[in-house]
């Protein structure tokens, strides 16, 4: 419980976060840009960061960027759990974050650079009375965006006007997340009691840390309150309400200004009961505020994720064997590899919950590599974040029991390690280290005991997915892992792409180090499209018991996603989004083929980006941005850099190459074929006029890449000189 912070000595408004470690005094880090990016001027700065407006040379955009200031463990896991929640998470009234880095000491991430002035501020100008106009549509968006996050599983926990910026356009932009959460967080993390927020915003549930997707909503009310009203709802009671907040008596808003209207005066109403259970639900302010029109793409189908899985039997025997063997005290691990989209993480997310009801002990440890992180130890810095959080949250005692001997130079490569109490205060061996190299060394082989201890005491399964945005200093942890006769028996999942395998140096490095250790206890497993039968089980799964497409129809949606999971689920979403019907004199119409549902899609993007995704599409390789750009003729206004983050999102592309030598792809052949053949001959032929005309700029461009572009675009001449410099080139070496 809270006894140290009173009415007299806290700001209400003020965010804060009390819990069971010291506080901490700020720390000054200054940043002064990087090669990358030039700081223009600085937004606002916080307890633990500062935001500034910066330039992004690479992405020729104005973006945002916050730098940590606190190099302490803690702050530093909530600073990346802060990206890494966000970051897949797209919604137009949610802030864009784009990329995390860590140069040097330094730590910050980029995120699109919002202008524009506070809720309160848009809705109340110059302090007036309330401009109804104005806080109607700001509500509807502000609820969307809450909804969205809460869709994502992630809880808000310090939603303020201040954190909700209106833009010149009307659009609401909800930011600061430094405070995120899980929704569904492990028993053990929400026995530690948190108090975080802003107190006069915060629902009386979450003095003791217990917050709900509806302590989010009472922080709405309480901003509607005072849209409404021009104070706080619970001015008078003070603190003293959180400590007694049954005695805090609520005035409606109609009590103050008779003027509010009834139905904002009775959804406030509801969203500011003191009980969660009783206070208005998403459904019920959706219903009360109305829904804005779907963004791009439609919501997904409401099928719980647990539930959209068919087929795999044959993988799943094998994972069985594999998990069975290290039961029996042996090392294994998993190279399961497919095509984007094909449902790698599925068949691996279903296989841990047949687990987790088999055995309750299982202890399972996740990881991912982030295609837009810059940081040591990419494959495995938020595996070790999991870890961190896993060992902070069991008693000393137990922790004390895994430690490794080297336990002190945990904290030393993994900084966040050093949230946990007992690595934190582990005793000092080896005062001196001497190299980097001897550092790393080390490191691992304690790490790995620190994995062999833990799984000597329970099942222990580590999966690190998308491993083709790993780096080849994480890929020397797999392979301290195989050294013989140190094996600890755990499961190891690896998962990556299949289209990265050939070309990506740490896959490559991987499977070197698999063959050469002769691990007996390591399968490759290849994922590939659905049986038609698959196919059909999935497509009913994703529907949901709607009967109104017909089993034509239905047929027909199977055969063109041609046993892709992606596809399949696209094309259900398109019929899901129509109420015409899908057949055509009883034959299913031919408006509803894949590649008119993806050409439909395209038509849906802006004209920069379809223009973006045109030379994606025809460039037959994967490009750098700095080509894109040029070729697209890419204008800062346009945010170069925010439509490629779309088209990868919305899978029409696909991130390639490595973290120096970035490059993006069609995200399949369909999609490549799709908008190739939507393009009129004319405009098909300038494509690739114009990228012929970057890309002989280019050092390292191949002349059969030049020869191929200028054939294209009907320019006959060009191609022959560019051969007949390629031949003259050849024969001088």
């Amino acid at each position: 419980m809270l006894h140290d912070f009173d009415s007299q000595s806290v700001d209400e408004t003020a965010s804060l976060e009390l819990d069971k470690q010291p506080a901490y005094a700020r720390e000054t880090v200054t940043f002064n840009g990087t090669a990358r990016f030039a700081v223009q001027r600085m937004l606002g700065s916080g307890a633990f960061g500062t935001v500034y407006q910066v330039w992004d040379r690479e992405q020729h955009a104005k973006v945002a960027l916050k730098v940590l200031h606190s190099r302490k463990p803690d702050v530093l896991f909530r600073f990346k759990r802060e990206f890494r929640a966000l970051v897949d998470v797209r919604h137009p009234n949610l802030v864009r974050l784009y990329e995390l880095f860590s140069e040097g000491e330094q730590w910050f991430f980029t995120m699109e650079c919002v202008e524009g002035e506070h809720f309160l501020e848009h809705v109340r100008p110059d302090g007036g009375s309330c401009r109804l106009e104005r806080l109607r549509p700001a509500l509807r968006q502000i609820v969307n965006g809450m909804q969205a996050l809460h869709e994502a599983k992630l809880l808000h926990r310090d939603l303020k006007p201040a954190n909700a910026l209106v833009t010149d356009t009307g659009r609401v932009v909800i930011l600061d997340f430094g405070l995120i959460r899980e929704v569904h967080s492990n028993s053990a993390e929400q026995s530690k009691t948190i108090v975080a927020g802003t107190p006069a915003y915060m629902a009386p549930e979450a003095l003791e840390g217990k917050v709900t997707e509806a302590s989010d909503w009472y922080s709405v009310g309480v901003m509607l309150f005072q849209a409404l009203t021009g104070r706080l709802p619970h001015a008078a009671a003070g603190l003293q309400r959180w400590l007694n907040p049954e005695s805090a008596q609520l005035t409606e808003p109609r009590q103050i200004d008779s003027t509010v209207p009834q139905d904002l005066n009775d959804l406030c109403r509801e969203l500011l009961r003191s009980s969660p259970a009783e206070r208005a639900d998403a459904a019920a302010v959706l219903a009360m505020v109305g829904a804005d029109p779907p963004p791009l793409e439609p919501s997904p189908i409401r099928t719980p994720e647990a539930e959209i899985f068919v087929g795999r039997s044959a993988q799943f025997r094998e994972l069985d064997t594999a998990f069975a063997e290290t039961r029996e005290g042996r090392f294994n691990v998993v190279l399961l590899h497919g095509p984007s989209g094909i449902g790698k993480s599925a068949l691996i997310r279903r296989f841990l919950a047949v687990l987790a009801e088999r055995h309750s002990n299982l202890l399972v440890l996740k990881g991912r590599c982030y295609e837009f992180e810059s940081v040591p130890y990419k494959g495995l810095d938020a595996l070790i974040d999991e870890l961190s959080r896993y060992l902070q949250h069991l008693p000393d005692a137990k922790v004390e029991a895994v430690l490794p001997r080297d336990a002190f130079l945990l904290s030393k490569l993994f900084p966040v390690l050093g949230q946990v109490a007992a690595i934190a205060r582990a005793p000092v061996r080896a005062p001196v280290v001497p190299d980097a190299q001897e550092l790393r060394h080390r490191t691992f082989a304690a790490l790995r005991e620190l994995f062999a201890r833990l799984s000597d005491r329970q099942p222990l399964v580590v999966w690190i997915d998308d491993l083709q945005w790993g780096d080849r200093d994480s890929s020397a942890f797999f392979a301290e892992l195989c050294v013989p006769q140190q094996q600890p028996p755990l499961l190891l999942f690896l998962t990556y792409r299949s289209e990265e395998a050939a070309s990506n140096p740490t896959l490559q490095y991987l499977h070197e180090v698999l063959d050469r250790r002769d691990v007996p206890g390591w399968r490759h497993l290849m994922l590939e499209k659905l049986s038609e039968t698959e196919s059909e089980q999935l497509l009913g799964q994703l529907l949901a018991g709607r009967t109104e497409l017909t089993s034509e129809a239905q047929a027909r949606i199977c055969k063109e996603s041609g046993g892709h999971p992606l596809f399949l689920q696209q094309l259900a979403r398109f019929a899901s989004s129509r109420t015409a019907d899908w057949s055509i004199e009883g034959k299913p119409g031919k408006e509803y083929e894949l590649t008119s549902v993806l050409r439909q899609r395209v038509s849906e993007l802006s004209e920069f980006s379809r223009r973006v995704l045109d030379y994606i599409c025809i460039a037959g390789q994967p490009l750098t941005p700095a080509v894109l750009f040029a070729a697209a003729d890419a204008q800062a206004t346009e945010e170069p850099g925010e439509t490629l983050a779309l088209l990868v999102h919305e899978k029409f592309a696909r991130n390639a190459g490595t973290d120096m030598d970035r490059r993006i792809g069609a995200y399949h052949d369909q999609i490549r074929t799709a908008v190739v053949e939507s393009m009129p001959p004319e405009v098909r032929k300038a494509r690739h006029a114009k990228l012929a005309s970057v890309l002989a700029t280019q050092p390292e461009v191949e002349a059969q890449t030049l020869v191929a572009h200028y054939q294209e675009a009907g320019d006959v001449r060009a191609a022959y000189e560019a051969a007949l410099k390629a031949a003259r080139a050849a024969s001088s070496k």
